[in-house]
């Protein structure tokens, strides 16, 4: 589906100024609040996101943008053909690209470049980017850079300023990057998960190749991007980019080989936020309500300007919303189409969708409420998210931090404390078998909800973020003002040498635990060995893990997948019977990364590290040895000479060592024989 291709065709290929707007984040970051609802429909002051995204790239002086649909397209089809975008008045010519096996930013990136789509610089924007940037002069200067100072420069990713505990930054993925302080250049970039404290290790050279280096640790993703014509490419060339994080980081490692490079950006004054948490999601609307997004304002965006109303104390209240009498709007108010609140109501920071019915002496406060939200009187709902035909019955309260996905129904004066995420729906049973689940009791007898469990976070995907109390995680003043936190000398001193110190960011320790995350659900799944080495490839360019770090990791987080989950250790015999169809699953990764001589150390390293500390393992050493001997894993010669480089083992290595002894006694002989018989050929 396009429309006026021929508006563009009067330019010059490098003069078109494109964009490629994504319509999924590809995770279930905003679930159960929209868990069936496309991002790209997900109402933002009852507006779709995808609106706001068009908007913005229509005035930025777009020429041709890319919308690429991977999930709901039809339902996201049949928005798109209600609206003006794809009309032939339009300025700004659009191309909706279907692409439903497209499950990562890689694969829209390797489509693109499949289709040779690119013909100039273009801006990746993301649809649950909320912005007022004025994009094009950056991307000028981005192709200024390329044309004039580095030819090599491929991408530009804008931040915005936002120190630790400002509302909009993801508390799930920190962003810490290094640049050259001259040129924006960046050497180092890095996510650090919510758990991270303390101290965080660069690479040496960083700061020995640049005269000056600025380190941030104040900015905020953007979801913006200024890419040259050749990422598509990069990432077709490179299958184990599948986010953008994997993209910078691999740039950055292979600079001096692939010789491309990544800048950075922050967009001053403008407004840029990426809604990639429920937390964020709260935030951006009370902003945009609050009209510090202007020109991006509700009644700017609303589809028929004419029918909302803004009045005094930031009010939006569309012609045919209805409010009784005695309620107070008390500010940052949005009421939608055919809404209707009752009498004696007070709305703080609140938005109330279309078809809404509040019944008389609600408080809604630091809430959203999708289409259709039936509130019996006196409901109490603060600092949390309902979705399309959420009903509460009379008398129900919602604490801070709830989510009530589509369909829920809450009976009777229940009170859901905070943190309650609840779906409308049964969680899906992927075996088929079992009972279907009760319903939860917080929503009362003949109620209807079920309790979402989010899933673990992986590094490709964003974790729900909880909403919780508005809070500031700052340290608190005393009545001096100064900070009650602040460390004495003493005090910094034992922190530093004594065992309170904060525990040190590990990279390995990250990547080893996303790695047997892997594992386990690929032996559990049975993933194909092909994925989880893109997988662990994936993971590798997260983190700096060197080729001898992810032999030995790979390896111990195979051995772990046994006993991963159980509360007990299993005795030996126990231990072999479940690893041996667990090595036979994963003996296409090892031979994959077990290549060359320093890797097979570096397998046998691991293994008698592991045995070390596992007795079992310790036990079927000897046995594990030989099937990676028959499977051509190990050689002969490199388990020879790991086990007579004896220098320096500890008390445990020495045990584990002599657990081995028969099948070392048993190769060399073999060795012997082969060298007896190899002599007897030459001398006959």
């Amino acid at each position: 589906m396009s429309s006026k291709k021929g508006l563009t065709n009067s330019l010059k290929a490098e003069d078109v100024v494109q964009a490629v707007l994504l319509t999924d984040n590809f995770s279930d970051v905003l679930a159960p609040y929209c868990l069936d609802t496309p991002l790209s429909l997900l109402p933002l002051v009852n507006v779709p996101l995808v609106d706001y995204a068009l908007e913005y790239l229509e005035s930025s002086g777009i020429h041709e943008c890319f919308i690429y649909l991977c999930k709901h397209t039809d339902a996201v089809k049949k928005h798109l053909s209600g609206t003006r975008w794809l009309s032939e008045d339009s300025p700004m010519v659009i191309h909706v690209q279907t692409a439903e096996d497209c499950l990562s930013l890689g694969d829209v990136m390797r489509d693109l470049d499949a289709k040779a789509l690119i013909q100039s610089d273009f801006l990746l924007m993301s649809v649950d980017c909320i912005t007022n940037v004025d994009i094009v002069p950056i991307m000028k200067e981005h192709s200024a850079r390329r044309k004039n100072d580095d030819r090599g420069s491929v991408m530009t990713l804008l931040y915005r300023e936002a120190t630790p505990g400002h509302p909009v930054r993801r508390h799930s993925a920190q962003v810490l990057l290094a640049a050259d302080a001259e040129t924006g250049r960046m050497v180092f970039h890095q996510r650090l998960p919510a758990a991270a404290r303390g101290r965080v290790t660069f690479p040496l050279h960083i700061f020995q190749e640049q005269s000056a280096v600025e380190l941030h640790y104040d900015l905020a993703d953007t979801g913006l991007s200024i890419c040259s014509p050749s990422v598509p490419q990069l990432f077709a060339d490179n299958f184990d980019f599948q986010t953008r994080d994997h993209f910078v980081r691999g740039i950055i490692v292979n600079e001096e080989v692939m010789g491309n490079t990544v800048y950075h950006r922050r967009v001053g004054t403008h407004y840029a936020a990426h809604i990639d948490s429920q937390a964020t999601l709260l935030t951006v609307t009370q902003d945009v309500t609050d009209r510090w997004v202007h020109p991006v304002v509700p009644e700017n965006r609303c589809p028929h300007r004419a029918d909302l109303r803004c009045s005094q104390r930031n009010v939006y209240r569309h012609r045919t919303a209805k409010v009784g009498s005695g309620t107070r709007l008390e500010g940052c108010v949005a009421l939608g189409a055919g809404a209707s609140v009752g009498s004696n109501c007070r709305l703080l920071r609140a938005v109330v969708g279309p078809g809404c019915q509040l019944g008389d002496n609600v408080t809604l406060e630091d809430a959203v409420l999708d289409a259709g939200c039936v509130l019996g009187d006196r409901c109490e709902v603060r600092r949390s998210l309902l979705g399309p035909g959420v009903q509460l019955a009379a008398g129900a309260r919602l604490h801070p931090g709830c989510v009530l996905g589509a369909g829920v129904r809450v009976e009777g004066a229940a009170e859901l404390p905070q943190g309650t995420l609840l779906v409308g729906r049964p969680p899906e049973d992927e075996f088929g078998g079992g009972s279907a689940p009760e319903p939860s009791r917080l929503v009362g007898a003949g109620g209807r909800g079920f309790t979402f469990l989010p899933e673990e976070d992986e590094e490709d995907t964003l974790s729900p973020l909880r909403l919780g109390p508005a809070e500031l995680p700052t340290a608190e003043l005393s009545d001096s003002g100064e900070s009650s936190e602040e460390e004495t000398e003493d005090e910094s001193e034992e922190r530093l040498d004594g065992a309170e110190s904060p525990e040190v960011v590990d990279d390995t320790k990250l990547f080893y635990s996303e790695v047997l995350d892997s594992l386990v659900r690929g032996f559990q799944e049975k993933i194909s060995p092909e994925n989880l080495i893109l997988e662990v490839n994936s993971s590798k360019f997260a983190y700096n893990v060197t080729v001898q770090e992810l032999n030995s990791l790979v390896v111990k987080a195979i051995l772990s997948v046994p006993e991963h989950g159980s509360d007990e250790r299993l005795a030996a015999p126990a231990f072999l019977a479940r690893l041996q169809p667990v090595l036979t699953t994963f003996m296409p990764l090892l031979t994959n990364y077990i290549k060359s001589e320093e890797s097979e150390l570096s397998c046998l390293r691991a293994l008698e590290e592991f045995s070390c500390d596992h007795s079992a393992m310790s036990a079927c050493l000897a046995k594990v040895l030989m099937l990676l001997y028959q499977r051509d894993i190990l050689s002969e010669t490199t388990i020879l000479s790991w086990h007579a480089d004896s220098e320096g083992l500890s008390p445990e290595a020495v045990r584990v060592r002599q657990q081995v002894q028969k099948l070392v006694d048993w190769l060399q002989e073999a060795e012997e024989e082969s060298e007896d018989e190899e002599s007897e050929e030459d001398s006959s």
